[in-house]
């Protein structure tokens, strides 16, 4: 027989696999944030990126605008990514290549768990989220 106080103890440290079930649920919603171009999605239509290479090009500050653009969206759209940041990371293969590194924290029960995921939009438009 388990006494009430195991009971809130196990009540209040949430298990690892808790933890890992939201981060997993969370990355795939990014994912779907990062690949969907804003306007395309009936239900909601502010939902995903705006066009990442247009704007990219579009001034010497591109970089800047979509860095901004993908936090608004993090923030607006994935509201269990607790005080969410999106830096860009430098470019490994080339110029039309954008790197940008998403950190936060989730939150189950009472244990905060800080969280990094990266995507890479490419010359394709395609992004990947890890």
């Amino acid at each position: 027989m388990r006494s009430l106080l195991t009971e809130l103890s196990a009540d209040a440290s949430p298990s690892r696999d808790a933890s890992r079930a939201l981060r997993d649920d969370v990355l795939g919603n990014l994912e779907a944030l990062c690949r969907t171009r804003r306007g395309s999605s009936l239900v909601s239509p502010g939902f995903g990126m705006v066009d990442v290479l247009g704007v990219f090009r579009s001034s010497d500050r591109g970089a800047e605008h979509v860095r901004k653009a993908l936090e608004d969206a993090v923030r607006a759209f994935e509201p269990r990514l607790h005080r969410p940041r999106v830096q860009q990371l430098p470019s490994e293969d080339s110029d039309l290549t954008l790197r940008f590194e998403i950190t936060g924290e989730i939150v189950v029960g009472v244990r905060s768990t800080p969280v990094r995921f990266e995507t890479t939009y490419d010359a394709a438009v395609t992004a990947t989220v890890r």
